[in-house]
């Protein structure tokens, strides 16, 4: 499974990542809504584990973008 975790504590997404890498799972990381969007649309993730303030937005906005288009 192909995960994208946005999420700007580097700490709390390091730990994140360490625990889903640990399952076998592939993980990217953002630390905020541009950075995700540009990796949105050159990969396919299967989940969005989305932080909901982050320093360059809502992480509801994003979510609720995506939808919109029809990504979610």
């Amino acid at each position: 499974m192909r995960i994208l975790l946005v999420e700007d504590e580097v700490m709390l997404a390091d730990a994140i990542k360490d625990h889903l890498l640990a399952d076998g799972e592939a993980v990217d990381h953002s630390e905020g809504v541009i950075d995700a969007e540009i990796m949105m649309r050159g990969t396919n993730y299967d989940v969005l584990l989305l932080d909901l303030n982050l320093p360059d937005g809502k992480g509801l906005d994003l979510l609720r973008d995506l939808r919109r288009k029809g990504s979610a």
